[in-house]
Protein backbone atom coordinates (compact mmCIF):
# COMPACT_ATOMS: atom_id res chain seq x y z
CA UNK A 1 0.00 0.00 0.00
CA UNK A 2 1.70 3.36 -1.30
CA UNK A 3 2.04 5.76 1.36
CA UNK A 4 -0.08 8.86 2.84
CA UNK A 5 0.10 11.97 0.24
CA UNK A 6 2.19 14.32 1.98
CA UNK A 7 2.52 18.56 1.41
CA UNK A 8 6.07 19.40 1.67
CA UNK A 9 7.31 23.16 1.29
CA UNK A 10 10.51 25.18 0.63
CA UNK A 11 10.49 28.99 1.68
CA UNK A 12 13.77 31.13 0.69
CA UNK A 13 14.48 34.21 1.40
CA UNK A 14 17.45 36.25 0.79
CA UNK A 15 18.02 40.30 2.12
CA UNK A 16 21.96 40.00 2.61
CA UNK A 17 23.94 41.01 -0.83
CA UNK A 18 27.60 41.11 -1.88
CA UNK A 19 26.64 42.52 -5.16
CA UNK A 20 23.49 43.41 -5.09
CA UNK A 21 21.57 46.21 -2.88
CA UNK A 22 20.05 44.39 0.84
CA UNK A 23 16.34 44.06 1.19
CA UNK A 24 14.20 44.62 4.03
CA UNK A 25 11.39 41.90 3.71
CA UNK A 26 12.41 38.44 2.57
CA UNK A 27 12.74 37.45 6.09
CA UNK A 28 9.09 38.45 7.26
CA UNK A 29 8.00 37.14 3.38
CA UNK A 30 9.52 33.82 5.10
CA UNK A 31 7.99 33.56 8.57
CA UNK A 32 4.52 35.00 7.37
CA UNK A 33 4.50 32.18 4.44
CA UNK A 34 5.71 29.60 6.81
CA UNK A 35 2.81 30.52 9.39
CA UNK A 36 0.04 30.34 7.32
CA UNK A 37 1.17 27.14 5.61
CA UNK A 38 1.75 25.20 9.37
CA UNK A 39 -1.43 26.85 10.55
CA UNK A 40 -3.89 23.27 10.93
CA UNK A 41 -7.15 25.78 10.28
CA UNK A 42 -4.90 27.40 6.98
CA UNK A 43 -2.13 24.96 5.23
CA UNK A 44 -1.98 21.89 7.14
CA UNK A 45 1.37 21.11 6.11
CA UNK A 46 3.19 19.49 8.87
CA UNK A 47 5.99 21.93 10.75
CA UNK A 48 8.51 19.20 9.70
CA UNK A 49 7.61 19.80 6.67
CA UNK A 50 7.86 23.48 5.76
CA UNK A 51 11.81 24.45 5.48
CA UNK A 52 13.12 27.77 5.25
CA UNK A 53 16.82 29.37 4.14
CA UNK A 54 17.75 32.18 4.83
CA UNK A 55 20.47 34.10 2.70
CA UNK A 56 21.87 30.36 1.49
CA UNK A 57 25.10 30.02 -0.27
CA UNK A 58 24.47 28.74 -4.01
CA UNK A 59 25.59 24.86 -2.99
CA UNK A 60 23.10 25.07 -0.21
CA UNK A 61 20.37 26.47 -2.28
CA UNK A 62 21.18 24.15 -5.29
CA UNK A 63 21.18 20.85 -2.93
CA UNK A 64 18.23 21.94 -1.18
CA UNK A 65 15.96 22.34 -4.34
CA UNK A 66 17.27 19.12 -5.63
CA UNK A 67 16.62 17.30 -2.57
CA UNK A 68 12.72 19.03 -2.05
CA UNK A 69 11.49 17.28 -5.52
CA UNK A 70 13.30 14.37 -5.25
CA UNK A 71 11.81 10.84 -3.71
CA UNK A 72 8.33 12.36 -3.65
CA UNK A 73 5.00 10.14 -4.08
CA UNK A 74 2.39 10.88 -6.93
CA UNK A 75 0.20 12.19 -4.92
CA UNK A 76 2.49 14.70 -2.93
CA UNK A 77 2.58 18.45 -2.89
CA UNK A 78 5.63 20.37 -3.46
CA UNK A 79 5.72 23.85 -3.19
CA UNK A 80 8.94 26.30 -3.86
CA UNK A 81 8.84 29.81 -2.64
CA UNK A 82 11.54 32.72 -3.48
CA UNK A 83 11.59 36.11 -2.00
CA UNK A 84 14.73 38.10 -3.35
CA UNK A 85 16.54 39.90 -6.48
CA UNK A 86 15.62 38.46 -9.73
CA UNK A 87 17.86 39.22 -12.03
CA UNK A 88 17.33 38.60 -15.83
CA UNK A 89 19.69 37.96 -19.04
CA UNK A 90 18.69 40.30 -21.65
CA UNK A 91 20.28 38.15 -24.08
CA UNK A 92 18.46 34.72 -23.35
CA UNK A 93 15.60 36.43 -21.83
CA UNK A 94 16.76 33.73 -18.13
CA UNK A 95 15.98 34.17 -14.85
CA UNK A 96 18.22 33.89 -12.04
CA UNK A 97 16.83 34.23 -8.60
CA UNK A 98 19.84 35.69 -6.57
CA UNK A 99 21.58 34.73 -3.79
CA UNK A 100 24.50 36.50 -1.41
CA UNK A 101 27.28 35.25 -3.52
CA UNK A 102 25.67 35.82 -6.87
CA UNK A 103 28.07 37.28 -9.34
CA UNK A 104 26.25 39.27 -12.10
CA UNK A 105 28.78 38.69 -14.80
CA UNK A 106 28.76 34.74 -13.93
CA UNK A 107 25.11 34.02 -12.98
CA UNK A 108 25.22 30.60 -14.30
CA UNK A 109 28.00 29.54 -11.27
CA UNK A 110 26.20 32.40 -8.67
CA UNK A 111 22.70 32.37 -9.09
CA UNK A 112 19.18 29.60 -9.58
CA UNK A 113 18.56 29.73 -13.05
CA UNK A 114 14.97 29.06 -14.02
CA UNK A 115 16.04 26.19 -16.17
CA UNK A 116 17.47 24.25 -13.29
CA UNK A 117 14.18 24.72 -10.74
CA UNK A 118 12.51 23.83 -13.54
CA UNK A 119 14.61 21.03 -14.57
CA UNK A 120 14.46 19.77 -11.48
CA UNK A 121 10.76 19.82 -11.33
CA UNK A 122 10.26 17.91 -14.11
CA UNK A 123 12.42 15.14 -12.61
CA UNK A 124 10.38 15.54 -9.68
CA UNK A 125 7.45 12.26 -9.19
CA UNK A 126 5.31 14.66 -7.01
CA UNK A 127 2.04 15.01 -9.39
CA UNK A 128 1.02 18.39 -7.61
CA UNK A 129 4.10 21.29 -7.99
CA UNK A 130 3.80 25.01 -7.16
CA UNK A 131 6.38 27.63 -7.74
CA UNK A 132 6.09 30.57 -6.49
CA UNK A 133 8.17 33.81 -7.26
CA UNK A 134 8.47 36.71 -5.57
CA UNK A 135 11.40 39.06 -7.13
CA UNK A 136 11.56 41.37 -10.21
CA UNK A 137 11.02 40.26 -13.30
CA UNK A 138 9.16 37.08 -12.16
CA UNK A 139 7.12 36.41 -15.05
CA UNK A 140 10.49 35.59 -17.08
CA UNK A 141 10.11 32.34 -16.52
CA UNK A 142 6.83 32.50 -18.56
CA UNK A 143 5.29 29.55 -19.86
CA UNK A 144 8.60 27.52 -20.44
CA UNK A 145 8.57 26.52 -17.00
CA UNK A 146 4.95 25.81 -16.57
CA UNK A 147 5.19 22.48 -19.68
CA UNK A 148 4.73 19.54 -17.67
CA UNK A 149 5.39 16.24 -18.53
CA UNK A 150 3.11 13.56 -18.90
CA UNK A 151 4.06 11.61 -15.71
CA UNK A 152 3.47 14.49 -13.30
CA UNK A 153 0.60 15.54 -15.40
CA UNK A 154 -0.94 12.40 -15.40
CA UNK A 155 -1.59 11.68 -18.97
CA UNK A 156 -0.29 8.06 -18.94
CA UNK A 157 -2.65 4.88 -18.36
CA UNK A 158 -2.58 5.16 -14.72
CA UNK A 159 -4.02 8.66 -14.77
CA UNK A 160 -5.80 9.90 -11.68
CA UNK A 161 -9.24 11.02 -12.19
CA UNK A 162 -9.98 14.58 -13.66
CA UNK A 163 -10.90 16.16 -10.65
CA UNK A 164 -7.85 14.84 -8.57
CA UNK A 165 -6.44 18.42 -8.84
CA UNK A 166 -2.68 17.53 -10.58
CA UNK A 167 -0.22 19.54 -12.06
CA UNK A 168 2.16 22.58 -11.99
CA UNK A 169 1.48 26.00 -10.90
CA UNK A 170 3.99 28.98 -11.34
CA UNK A 171 2.98 32.24 -9.87
CA UNK A 172 5.22 34.81 -10.45
CA UNK A 173 5.16 38.56 -8.73
CA UNK A 174 5.28 40.51 -11.82
CA UNK A 175 6.06 40.42 -15.63
CA UNK A 176 8.90 39.95 -17.44
CA UNK A 177 9.68 42.95 -17.87
CA UNK A 178 8.26 44.60 -14.23
CA UNK A 179 10.05 45.31 -10.76
CA UNK A 180 8.75 43.62 -7.87
CA UNK A 181 7.91 45.80 -5.04
CA UNK A 182 8.76 46.02 -1.01
CA UNK A 183 5.20 46.48 0.23
CA UNK A 184 5.81 50.21 2.40
CA UNK A 185 6.55 51.39 -1.02
CA UNK A 186 2.76 51.32 -2.06
CA UNK A 187 1.09 50.89 1.24
CA UNK A 188 2.30 52.53 4.39
CA UNK A 189 3.13 49.84 7.14
CA UNK A 190 3.61 47.02 5.24
CA UNK A 191 6.07 44.82 6.64
CA UNK A 192 6.26 42.26 3.72
CA UNK A 193 6.61 42.48 -0.10
CA UNK A 194 3.66 43.71 -1.72
CA UNK A 195 3.09 40.56 -3.54
CA UNK A 196 3.69 37.78 -0.48
CA UNK A 197 1.19 40.49 1.78
CA UNK A 198 -1.50 39.81 -0.42
CA UNK A 199 -0.54 36.52 -1.29
CA UNK A 200 -0.69 35.92 3.02
CA UNK A 201 -3.96 38.06 3.27
CA UNK A 202 -5.50 35.84 1.15
CA UNK A 203 -4.96 32.85 2.68
CA UNK A 204 -5.26 33.76 6.45
CA UNK A 205 -8.36 35.69 5.94
CA UNK A 206 -10.29 33.34 3.98
CA UNK A 207 -10.94 36.02 1.34
CA UNK A 208 -9.73 33.87 -1.35
CA UNK A 209 -11.92 31.62 -1.68
CA UNK A 210 -14.49 33.51 -1.96
CA UNK A 211 -16.67 31.55 0.49
CA UNK A 212 -15.63 28.41 -1.11
CA UNK A 213 -14.15 25.78 2.22
CA UNK A 214 -10.85 25.56 0.19
CA UNK A 215 -8.75 27.87 -1.56
CA UNK A 216 -7.08 26.81 -4.82
CA UNK A 217 -4.22 27.98 -6.46
CA UNK A 218 -5.93 29.47 -8.76
CA UNK A 219 -8.48 31.17 -6.20
CA UNK A 220 -5.34 32.58 -4.89
CA UNK A 221 -3.97 33.60 -7.49
CA UNK A 222 -7.04 35.63 -8.75
CA UNK A 223 -6.87 37.79 -5.79
CA UNK A 224 -3.49 38.05 -5.59
CA UNK A 225 -3.20 39.52 -9.11
CA UNK A 226 -6.78 41.99 -8.20
CA UNK A 227 -5.44 43.23 -5.03
CA UNK A 228 -1.50 44.13 -6.45
CA UNK A 229 -3.45 45.53 -9.68
CA UNK A 230 -5.16 47.66 -7.79
CA UNK A 231 -2.54 48.59 -5.18
CA UNK A 232 -0.08 49.51 -8.02
CA UNK A 233 -2.56 50.72 -10.33
CA UNK A 234 -1.98 54.94 -9.81
CA UNK A 235 1.81 54.03 -10.64
CA UNK A 236 4.83 54.36 -11.26
CA UNK A 237 5.35 51.56 -9.34
CA UNK A 238 2.96 49.31 -10.94
CA UNK A 239 2.84 45.70 -10.62
CA UNK A 240 0.74 42.42 -12.67
CA UNK A 241 1.39 39.19 -10.98
CA UNK A 242 0.84 36.58 -13.67
CA UNK A 243 0.55 32.99 -13.53
CA UNK A 244 1.38 29.80 -15.81
CA UNK A 245 1.08 26.23 -15.42
CA UNK A 246 -0.87 23.03 -16.57
CA UNK A 247 -3.29 21.86 -13.71
CA UNK A 248 -6.08 18.93 -14.31
CA UNK A 249 -9.08 19.78 -11.59
CA UNK A 250 -8.59 22.05 -8.87
CA UNK A 251 -5.20 21.98 -6.98
CA UNK A 252 -5.87 22.82 -3.13
CA UNK A 253 -3.48 24.60 -1.33
CA UNK A 254 -5.41 25.85 1.51
CA UNK A 255 -8.45 25.36 4.19
CA UNK A 256 -10.55 28.45 4.34
CA UNK A 257 -10.51 29.16 7.66
CA UNK A 258 -13.32 31.49 7.83
CA UNK A 259 -15.24 28.83 6.26
CA UNK A 260 -18.71 28.05 8.33
CA UNK A 261 -19.73 24.20 8.14
CA UNK A 262 -23.24 24.31 6.46
CA UNK A 263 -26.26 23.75 9.19
CA UNK A 264 -27.76 21.02 9.55
CA UNK A 265 -30.82 19.66 7.43
CA UNK A 266 -33.38 19.65 10.51
CA UNK A 267 -35.14 17.00 8.33
CA UNK A 268 -31.95 14.95 9.37
CA UNK A 269 -33.95 14.22 12.83
CA UNK A 270 -36.33 11.97 11.03
CA UNK A 271 -33.52 9.53 9.85
CA UNK A 272 -32.42 8.70 6.45
CA UNK A 273 -34.34 5.49 6.30
CA UNK A 274 -37.74 7.38 6.40
CA UNK A 275 -36.61 10.23 4.33
CA UNK A 276 -35.71 7.61 1.71
CA UNK A 277 -39.51 5.86 1.71
CA UNK A 278 -40.38 9.20 1.14
CA UNK A 279 -38.66 9.02 -2.14
CA UNK A 280 -39.25 5.41 -2.44
CA UNK A 281 -41.07 4.66 -6.50
CA UNK A 282 -42.94 2.34 -4.34
CA UNK A 283 -46.45 3.82 -3.51
CA UNK A 284 -46.91 1.35 -0.64
CA UNK A 285 -43.66 2.29 0.85
CA UNK A 286 -44.45 6.14 0.70
CA UNK A 287 -47.87 5.48 2.01
CA UNK A 288 -46.49 3.59 5.00
CA UNK A 289 -43.86 6.63 5.59
CA UNK A 290 -46.74 9.02 5.08
CA UNK A 291 -48.12 7.28 8.18
CA UNK A 292 -45.12 7.17 10.24
CA UNK A 293 -44.90 10.74 9.83
CA UNK A 294 -48.33 11.43 11.06
CA UNK A 295 -47.52 9.96 14.13
CA UNK A 296 -44.22 11.84 14.78
CA UNK A 297 -46.32 15.19 13.79
CA UNK A 298 -47.75 14.96 18.14
CA UNK A 299 -44.38 14.61 19.26
CA UNK A 300 -43.33 18.64 19.71
CA UNK A 301 -39.64 18.51 18.49
CA UNK A 302 -40.62 17.12 15.79
CA UNK A 303 -43.55 18.84 14.69
CA UNK A 304 -42.24 21.84 12.56
CA UNK A 305 -39.72 19.37 10.53
CA UNK A 306 -42.98 16.80 9.52
CA UNK A 307 -44.34 19.97 8.28
CA UNK A 308 -42.09 21.08 6.57
CA UNK A 309 -41.44 17.92 4.64
CA UNK A 310 -44.71 17.05 4.47
CA UNK A 311 -44.63 20.43 2.00
CA UNK A 312 -41.74 19.18 0.26
CA UNK A 313 -43.67 16.51 -0.88
CA UNK A 314 -47.10 17.60 -1.02
CA UNK A 315 -48.26 17.25 -4.83
CA UNK A 316 -46.35 13.70 -5.03
CA UNK A 317 -43.14 14.68 -4.63
CA UNK A 318 -43.18 17.72 -6.31
CA UNK A 319 -42.00 20.82 -4.79
CA UNK A 320 -44.61 23.57 -3.62
CA UNK A 321 -44.60 26.65 -5.49
CA UNK A 322 -43.16 25.31 -9.28
CA UNK A 323 -45.21 26.74 -11.85
CA UNK A 324 -44.13 25.16 -14.88
CA UNK A 325 -46.07 26.86 -17.48
CA UNK A 326 -47.04 24.20 -19.63
CA UNK A 327 -47.85 20.37 -19.22
CA UNK A 328 -45.16 17.69 -18.81
CA UNK A 329 -44.32 13.82 -19.56
CA UNK A 330 -47.15 11.62 -17.99
CA UNK A 331 -43.80 10.04 -15.74
CA UNK A 332 -42.17 13.05 -15.41
CA UNK A 333 -43.23 13.45 -11.46
CA UNK A 334 -43.93 10.65 -8.98
CA UNK A 335 -46.62 8.40 -9.01
CA UNK A 336 -49.73 8.84 -6.53
CA UNK A 337 -49.75 6.10 -3.86
CA UNK A 338 -51.97 4.00 -6.77
CA UNK A 339 -49.43 4.34 -8.78
CA UNK A 340 -50.76 6.63 -11.69
CA UNK A 341 -48.80 9.81 -12.66
CA UNK A 342 -50.49 12.78 -13.24
CA UNK A 343 -53.86 12.44 -11.96
CA UNK A 344 -53.99 16.00 -11.02
CA UNK A 345 -52.22 19.43 -12.29
CA UNK A 346 -51.14 18.54 -15.35
CA UNK A 347 -54.40 19.22 -17.32
CA UNK A 348 -58.14 19.21 -16.46
CA UNK A 349 -59.24 15.18 -17.35
CA UNK A 350 -62.35 14.44 -19.39
CA UNK A 351 -65.15 12.37 -17.87
CA UNK A 352 -67.89 11.08 -19.64
CA UNK A 353 -70.19 11.70 -17.09
CA UNK A 354 -72.73 14.45 -16.67
CA UNK A 355 -71.93 17.14 -14.23
CA UNK A 356 -74.37 18.22 -11.21
CA UNK A 357 -73.60 20.66 -8.46
CA UNK A 358 -74.73 18.28 -6.05
CA UNK A 359 -73.50 14.76 -6.42
CA UNK A 360 -77.02 12.92 -7.58
CA UNK A 361 -75.31 9.49 -9.17
CA UNK A 362 -74.98 11.14 -12.38
CA UNK A 363 -71.26 11.06 -12.30
CA UNK A 364 -71.15 7.26 -12.05
CA UNK A 365 -72.61 6.30 -15.22
CA UNK A 366 -70.58 7.46 -18.39
CA UNK A 367 -73.57 9.22 -21.10
CA UNK A 368 -72.20 9.26 -24.15
CA UNK A 369 -68.26 8.19 -24.99
CA UNK A 370 -67.89 9.49 -28.52
CA UNK A 371 -70.53 11.88 -28.88
CA UNK A 372 -68.68 15.49 -28.51
CA UNK A 373 -72.13 17.64 -29.62
CA UNK A 374 -74.84 15.71 -26.71
CA UNK A 375 -76.10 17.56 -23.87
CA UNK A 376 -75.58 17.60 -20.98
CA UNK A 377 -72.27 19.76 -19.76
CA UNK A 378 -69.19 16.52 -19.24
CA UNK A 379 -67.07 16.71 -15.82
CA UNK A 380 -63.75 17.37 -15.88
CA UNK A 381 -61.46 16.59 -12.87
CA UNK A 382 -57.99 17.41 -11.46
CA UNK A 383 -56.89 20.84 -12.45
CA UNK A 384 -54.14 22.12 -14.86
CA UNK A 385 -50.86 23.79 -15.12
CA UNK A 386 -52.19 27.62 -15.30
CA UNK A 387 -53.98 26.98 -12.01
CA UNK A 388 -54.05 27.76 -8.08
CA UNK A 389 -52.60 25.15 -6.37
CA UNK A 390 -55.89 24.73 -3.98
CA UNK A 391 -57.03 23.19 -7.23
CA UNK A 392 -54.35 20.62 -8.10
CA UNK A 393 -56.43 17.81 -6.90
CA UNK A 394 -58.31 14.89 -8.15
CA UNK A 395 -61.23 15.58 -6.38
CA UNK A 396 -61.35 19.60 -7.74
CA UNK A 397 -64.30 18.69 -10.43
CA UNK A 398 -65.96 21.33 -12.90
CA UNK A 399 -67.65 21.23 -16.52
CA UNK A 400 -67.50 21.99 -20.16
CA UNK A 401 -69.25 21.14 -22.93
CA UNK A 402 -68.26 18.49 -24.90
CA UNK A 403 -66.99 20.24 -28.07
CA UNK A 404 -64.74 22.78 -25.55
CA UNK A 405 -60.62 22.21 -26.48
CA UNK A 406 -58.14 24.22 -24.55
CA UNK A 407 -54.88 23.56 -24.27
CA UNK A 408 -55.24 22.68 -20.61
CA UNK A 409 -57.60 20.28 -21.23
CA UNK A 410 -56.82 16.60 -21.80
CA UNK A 411 -57.49 13.11 -21.41
CA UNK A 412 -55.88 9.39 -20.61
CA UNK A 413 -55.41 6.81 -22.50
CA UNK A 414 -54.54 3.55 -20.92
CA UNK A 415 -53.73 -0.21 -22.78
CA UNK A 416 -54.25 -3.37 -21.44
CA UNK A 417 -51.10 -5.34 -21.20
Amino acid sequence: MPPAAQKHALLIGNDRYQELPDLKVPAADVAGLARVLTDPAIGGFAPALVKTLANPDYAVAHRAIGRLFANRQRDDLVLLYFSGHGELDHRTGRLYLALPDSERDCLDGTALADTFITTVMDRSPAGRQILILDCCYAGAIGRKGAVVTAATFGTDPAAPPPDAGYGRVILTSSTAGESSWEGNRVIAGVERSLFTHFLIQGLETGEAAAGAPAVSVEQLYRYVHAAVVKATAAGPRRMTPERFGQVRGELILARNPQARAPAPDPKDLLGADLLADLASENHRTRIGAVGELANLIHQAPLRQVVIAVLEDYNGCGAKTGVYRQQTLPVDSLAANPWGLHHVAGNVWEWTCSAYADLYDGKETACISKNDANTWPNRVIRGGAWDNQPAWLRSANRFWLWPSARYVTLGFRLAQDL
